[in-house]
């Protein structure tokens, strides 16, 4: 740490200051209490008021625009019950015909031409009273799968014998089906659901069915009847599914968990507002007796108050306007009053860039600017006495640093001795002394090191390599460190010495007492997105699980345990903690007999770029 960093960390102490200082005096000054006092007796009320005012006549609004559509919805929903009731008339006139019945029971006895002629004369007869004001189409099907029908598409009767729907239909004995079709059984050059309602035939004793009528109907021959309202109209089935929808919005299913769905099956008739695909719309509806669909009004909220919504801009700004008049005057009113406090900030700012001999401020009253002056030049004279101590340290380290470079001279000392011992057992042919020798050089010098905590992993492991290998030739070359790290994360940082306590404890605690066997260490190094975590792994006895629990306290606590007797897990995590923050340490797992696994989570920092802290 230099002067120049000791004296910007005193500058940042001193803004952290000035800016709390500053905070405190925007709530005492006359600017600040004008400035709160518009904002508290003036725009606050008044948005409240214009907020709930419009929001109150927009319900008002809604309601009436709700009576008046449910009134022409009223008419729309007698049109559909009017045509829904012609087209199960005209299937209930078919199913008691008496003609027809026997063509249909008994088609043997009469000749196609008969047979035809009947049911020719009950379609005509169907289309001159009930079904003469749509294109409706009626098809009649005896128990064989005949089928006598006004369709003339012979293709479209081929698929009316396929229904999948028919068996339900024939088993309702006097019940009526509603079906929605997708297939287009009536035009032929358009694409057209048909609506469809089918009645099941029973034989003149009652006994048997004999057969099914059904009364065909496009869906866009209600179009007229639907599309009497602005909007989107939709007709629906009790399960929400569309059978009929005009121009408009986009809608093709409404499921029964949806909630415009859910709040139509609440009652018969009403209106609500809903969100639907991000826009809001005015949903008025009511429901059709005979079969229990719905008729629902879709329409868009904007479009409906787009007029008062237009009305509402305009009213907010010109009051906005006159807000920002007023202001701007109540500022000029401040500024003038608060000069003082200007100019305070400007000697101040002069401070904050390092010009710390500005004399100091005069200070006249006992106002709130005579308060914050003295508080001024009382900071301004702190801040010098501190930076004079920080000068006085700095002299203290510069000695203390060159007192630690002395005391290395003795350690080289030993580690060139070292040397020269190492190659004279190699001369002399001593192998093994040569390589323990060698070994230990090589401890002692990552010991001594350059003054650096931070050093590369590839380091680090050379380091353990060392240190295992003479740990083998107490133990007879009974341990094995296997290593599994990518050769790119080999150049990560690493705290010094990280691991080697960790070897040191597999070694030492993993072996047991009078346990005399092969001992295997891992050292696993996986990489995250924005860490790396290192897993060394032994096959040891493992850690019983209350010693194992001391342990975890120890790494979660470690303000409990400085005092007591160090130890080396507790070393290296807090020095991964000093070095990289709280984020990064060490976790050790355990089981009694499974061995013992230490994970230490480090930030990815790599000479190529590839840094995340």
């Amino acid at each position: 740490m230099n002067k120049t960093a000791a004296a910007s960390g005193i500058m940042e102490v001193y803004r952290a200051m000035t800016e709390r200082i500053s905070r405190k005096i925007r709530f005492r000054t006359v600017q600040s209490k004008i400035f709160t006092l518009v904002f508290v007796c003036l725009i606050i009320p008044f948005g409240i008021t214009f907020y709930y005012s419009f929001n109150s006549l927009k319900e008002i609004i809604t309601d009436k625009i709700g009576t008046s559509v449910q009134e022409s919805l009223h008419l729309t929903q007698s049109n559909m019950e009017e045509v829904l009731g012609q087209m199960m008339s005209a299937a209930m006139l078919v199913s008691i015909d008496q003609p027809v019945a026997r063509v249909l029971e008994s088609p043997g006895e009469m000749s196609q031409y008969e047979r035809l002629k009947i049911t020719d004369d009950m379609i005509f007869k169907l289309n001159s009273t009930y079904l003469y004001k749509m294109r409706f189409y009626t098809a009649i099907m005896d128990a064989q799968g005949q089928l006598y029908s006004s369709l003339e598409n012979q293709a479209k009767k081929e698929i009316i014998q396929n229904f999948a729907w028919l068996p339900e239909a024939k088993a309702a004995n006097n019940q009526f089906l509603w079906v929605y079709e997708e297939s287009n059984l009536i035009s032929a050059n358009k694409k057209e659901p048909t609506l469809i309602v089918a009645k099941s035939i029973s034989s003149a004793d009652g006994r048997r069915n004999i057969g099914v009528v059904m009364i065909f109907l496009g869906v866009n021959e209600l179009g007229p009847t639907l599309n009497t309202l602005d909007g989107t109209m939709v007709l629906s089935d009790a399960n929400g599914k569309v059978l009929y929808r005009s121009k408009g919005m986009q809608l093709s299913n409404l499921s029964s968990d949806e909630p415009v769905t859910r709040r139509m099956a609440d009652s018969s008739q009403g209106q609500f507002i809903e969100d639907i695909d991000g826009q809001r719309y005015i949903v008025n509806y009511r429901t059709i007796a005979l079969t229990g669909w719905k008729i629902a009004q879709f329409r868009p909220y904007e479009a409906v108050f787009k007029e008062m919504v237009d009305l509402q801009k305009v009213y907010l700004y010109v009051i906005g306007g006159i807000l920002i008049v007023f202001i701007l005057i109540a500022g000029t009113i401040a500024y003038g009053v608060t000069r003082s406090l200007r100019l305070l900030r400007l000697k101040m700012v002069k401070v904050d860039k390092g010009n710390l001999h500005a004399a100091a401020v005069a200070v006249r009253g006992t106002d709130e600017i005579a308060e914050l002056m003295s508080t001024y030049n009382g900071m301004l004279e702190q801040i010098k006495e501190l930076i004079q101590n920080v000068k006085e340290e700095q002299k203290q380290k510069e000695h203390l640093r060159f007192k630690m470079l002395q005391a290395q001279i003795n350690p080289h000392f030993l580690l060139n001795t070292l040397n020269n011992i190492k190659w004279m057992a190699y001369m002399r042919r001593d192998q093994e002394v040569g390589d323990m020798i060698s070994h230990m050089a090589v401890m002692m010098e990552a010991s001594i090191g350059r003054g650096e905590d931070v050093i590369a992993l590839r380091q680090e492991i050379e380091y353990i390599q060392s240190y295992v290998t003479l740990q083998n030739i107490r133990w007879n070359g009974q341990i094995e460190l296997r290593t599994d790290i990518p050769d790119r994360l080999l150049a990560c940082a690493i705290v010094k010495f990280t691991l080697q306590p960790l070897v040191e404890n597999s070694i030492i605690h993993g072996r047991g007492q009078g346990r005399n066997e092969a001992q295997t260490i891992d050292i696993v190094c996986e990489e995250e997105q924005d860490h790396v975590t290192l897993i060394v792994r032994d096959n040891g006895t493992g850690v019983p699980d209350n010693k194992l629990r001391v342990i975890k306290e120890t790494l979660a606590e470690p303000q409990l345990y400085r005092n007591r007797e160090r130890v080396g897990l507790l070393n290296v995590h807090e020095r991964i903690k000093l070095h990289f923050g709280d984020a990064f340490g060490i976790a050790v797992n355990s089981a009694v007999g499974e061995g013992t696994a230490v994970t230490v989570t480090l930030p990815k920092l790599l000479p190529d770029g590839g840094t995340h802290v």
